[in-house]
C-alpha cells in the first residue's frame, strides 16, 4: 500500500490520530521506535506479518510433537524469544521489529512526494521524524543497507530530504519497486520497462534484503555466543571494570531485549519487514476472487494483475502511478480487503502470510545452521568479534558464500515465484484501457 494522499502523511508524520484504515498503523505507532508503543493487529500489513508468525511458530511445534526440535530451537535462538508462545506473540520483540520495518516501506516512499506544498511539507516532516543524526541512528530507525537497483549496498535508506534511490526522473514512483508497482521514468531519454521493475524486485531488493537480515541476525547469535563464554571467563571485578565497554557495543548483548541495543538485529528485521511488505502487496488486485469482495473493481486496480499461470498465481503486471492516482479509492479498498473473514475466501494459496511463515523457517534455521557449523569445535572455530563490537574479516569472509545461497533460495523459493516468467507476462495496465471498461 502507498498512503493515500499528503494530508494523511502529514498527519502521520506529526502523529495526529488519523490513521491508514486498511494498515491500522495506529496512533501509537506513528512516532514509533523499536522499544516504544506496539502496532495493532487487526488487518493489513500487521496482520498478515502476524500470521506469519503464528504459521511458522505453529509449524515448529507440530515438529517438536513428533520429536523434532530443530525448527523450534532455531526460531527461539535466531529470533530472540523464550519459548514458542513469546514469538507468536502480537507483542512480541521480533513480530513488533519486522512489522516496523515493515512500516517503513510507507516512510520511504512517503518522504518523495512532491507537486504542491502540501505534499512537500508532509515530505518535510517524514523525512525529519526518520533521518537520524548519526549512522546508527539510521541504522536504528530506518534499517540500513538499502539496495540500489545494481546490488550495491548503502550507508543509509535516505539521505537528504528523499529516500536514497530517488530520482528527479522517477519522482514519487521512485520506491514502487517496494510496493510490487512500476517504477516510472519522466525522461524520454532513460526509460524504465516493466521488465526492468520486475528484476529490480525479484533480483535486486528482496534477494539482497533477505541476505542481510540473514548476516545480520548471524551476527547476532554469534556475537552473543562469544559475550557469553567472555562474561563466564571473567571474575566479577573484571565484569565490572568492563560493562561500560559492553554496554556501549554494537552487538555484545546478552539479554533478550535485542530489539532495544542491537543495530544488527534491528537492521536485520528491517529488511525482512520490508520484503514481507512487498510479498503481501504483491497480492492485491482485482482477481475474480477479489471480486467477490469488491465487485466493481477492474483488473489492474490495486498493485498489479495476478493471473492463474499453469495452476499457481502470479503477478504478470504492474500498476503504475498514472492508474494509482486515477484510481486511488479502488486501490484503498482493494488494499482493506486483508482481514480475517476474507483471507481464505479471496487469496488462498496466494496468503502472502504463508510466504512470510516460509521465510521466517528458512531465515531462521539457515542462520542456526551456520551458528551450529560455527560453533561445533569451540576451541578451533573462527573468532567472530573484534574488540571493538566488529565482525572479523576472517569470520565475514567464512560466511559470505553461505548467506548468499541461502538468501538466493529463499528468495527464488518465496518472493521470485510470485512473479511471472518474461514470457508469461503482458503489457502494464494503462488508464485509458481501464476507464474504457
Amino acid at each position: 500500500m502507498r498512503i493515500m494522499n499528503a494530508l494523511l502523511a502529514t498527519m502521520i508524520a506529526i502523529g495526529g490520530p488519523l490513521q491508514a484504515q486498511a494498515y491500522d498503523w495506529n496512533g501509537k505507532t506513528i512516532m514509533h521506535v523499536t522499544d516504544f508503543g506496539n502496532m495493532q493487529v487487526s488487518s493489513g500489513h500487521p496482520l498478515a506479518t502476524f500470521r506469519a508468525f503464528q504459521l511458522v511458530a505453529h509449524e515448529a511445534k507440530k515438529r517438536a510433537d513428533k520429536g523434532d526440535t530443530e525448527l523450534r530451537d532455531a526460531l527461539m535462538l535466531v529470533y530472540g524469544e523464550a519459548n514458542l508462545e513469546d514469538f507468536a506473540n502480537k507483542n512480541g520483540y521480533a513480530f513488533q521489529t519486522t512489522v516496523f520495518g515493515n512500516w517503513l516501506n510507507e516512510v520511504n516512499t512517503n518522504v518523495d512526494l512532491e507537486g504542491n506544498f502540501l505534499m512537500s511539507t508532509a515530505a518535510g516532516f517524514l523525512a525529519a521524524r526518520y533521518t537520524g543524526e548519526t549512522t546508527t541512528d539510521m541504522s536504528v530507525k530506518i534499517g540500513t543497507h538499502e539496495h540500489n537497483e545494481y546490488g550495491d549496498l548503502t550507508e543509509a535508506q535516505m539521505h537528504g530530504d528523499h529516500s536514497v534511490v530517488w530520482d528527479a526522473a522517477t519522482g514519487y514512483s521512485s520506491t514502487n519497486f517496494r510496493h510490487s508497482m512500476m517504477v516510472t521514468s519522466k525522461d524520454a531519454y532513460h526509460p524504465i520497462t516493466q521488465d526492468q521493475t520486475f528484476d529490480r524486485i525479484t533480483e535486486h531488493y528482496a534477494y539482497h534484503s533477505i541476505s542481510v537480515a540473514i548476516q545480520g541476525l548471524l551476527d547476532t547469535v554469534v556475537a552473543e555466543t562469544e559475550n557469553a563464554e567472555l562474561e563466564q571467563s571473567k571474575t566479577f571485578w573484571g565484569r565490572m571494570t568492563d560493562l561500560r565497554k559492553k554496554l556501549g557495543s554494537s552487538v555484545f548483548v546478552s539479554d533478550r531485549n535485542r530489539h532495544k541495543s542491537n543495530f544488527r538485529y534491528i537492521d536485520a528485521l528491517s529488511n525482512l519487514g520490508g520484503v514481507f511488505h512487498l510479498v503481501q502487496d504483491s497480492s492485491v488486485a482485482c482477481t475474480d476472487k477479489m471480486k467477490l469482495i469488491i465487485p466493481d473493481c477492474i483488473e489492474g486496480d490495486g498493485h498489479g494483475i495476478v493471473r492463474n499461470i499453469g495452476g499457481r498465481y502470479q503477478v504478470v503486471a504492474l500498476a503504475d502511478d498514472e492508474v494509482y492516482q486515477a484510481r486511488k479509492d479502488f486501490h484503498g479498498k482493494l488494499d482493506n480487503v486483508y482481514r480475517p473473514e476474507n483471507i481464505e475466501k479471496v487469496f488462498g494459496s496466494f496468503d502472502p502470510a504463508i510466504a512470510g511463515a516460509h521465510i521466517l523457517r528458512e531465515v531462521a534455521l539457515s542462520v542456526y545452521r551456520q551458528h551450529k557449523e560455527w560453533n561445533k569445535n569451540p576451541s578451533k572455530r573462527i573468532k567472530a568479534v573484534n574488540a571493538d563490537g566488529s565482525m572479523t574479516d576472517e569470520f565475514v569472509r567464512a560466511t559470505y558464500e553461505a548467506t548468499k545461497i541461502a538468501a538466493k533460495k529463499i528468495n527464488n523459493g518465496y518472493v521470485r515465484i510470485r512473479y511471472a516468467e518474461k514470457k508469461d507476462r503482458i503489457l502494464p495496465p494503462k488508464l485509458s484501457d481501464l476507464q474504457a471498461k
